[in-house]
């Protein structure tokens, strides 16, 4: 019985070298770590100019996608970022973030043990500072750090700087403040 999976074509003849380089990271990147959370690429390949890259379908599709699609009318946004982000919690299904052109090689929403790759006992718990930053990337309509040279991104991270939302007008202070709990867990290594 077939299976469906996700194809994704970019035409390589209108890419920059910058983004030829940036491709070639972001399909190395996955290849490094076997962990239930991060989606492998099932297979790569060129056909025509074109990159093929081939992925396990996801039902739910990308979570900027579930935004645009269903929640652009009418239903507050906010609602429809704790919902996906309480989906991503709470259910196996995945919800795969797709990397958009203006990303740099190392990608800002990775917490600061997986970029030291330090990555023995690496859980669930390591996935907190990732889902902070898709929920502020999704809330901000901006990827936080995104702009800074990797190694300023780096130091940066290492100084202890802590994404955040740009507009807090509308959600009391003490539900934008991260339990103890979660900040003692640094992502979940040591």
């Amino acid at each position: 019985m077939g299976e469906y999976v996700r194809v994704r074509r970019i035409d390589l003849e209108t890419c920059s070298n910058e983004m030829v380089i940036f491709l070639q990271g972001k399909l190395h990147v996955p290849k490094l770590f076997n962990h239930p959370n991060i989606m492998p690429y099932r297979a790569t390949f060129i056909a025509d100019n074109e990159l093929w890259v081939v992925t396990s379908f996801t039902e739910y599709g990308s979570a900027k996608g579930l935004i645009d699609a269903h929640f652009m009318d009418g239903m507050n946004k906010w609602i429809a970022i704790a919902y996906i982000l309480q989906g991503v919690l709470k259910q196996p299904q995945r919800v795969v973030h797709d990397f958009p052109k203006y990303n740099i090689k190392v990608l800002p929403w990775l917490s600061l043990e997986f970029l030291q790759q330090k990555l023995q006992g690496y859980d669930a718990k390591s996935d907190i500072y990732s889902v902070r930053i898709t929920g502020c990337e999704l809330a901000n309509d901006h990827v936080p750090l995104k702009d800074m040279p990797a190694i300023q991104m780096l130091l940066e991270k290492l100084n202890g700087t802590v994404p955040c939302l740009l507009d807090t007008s509308t959600i009391p202070m003490k539900e934008l403040t991260m339990s103890p709990q979660c900040l003692a867990a640094n992502s979940g290594l040591g």
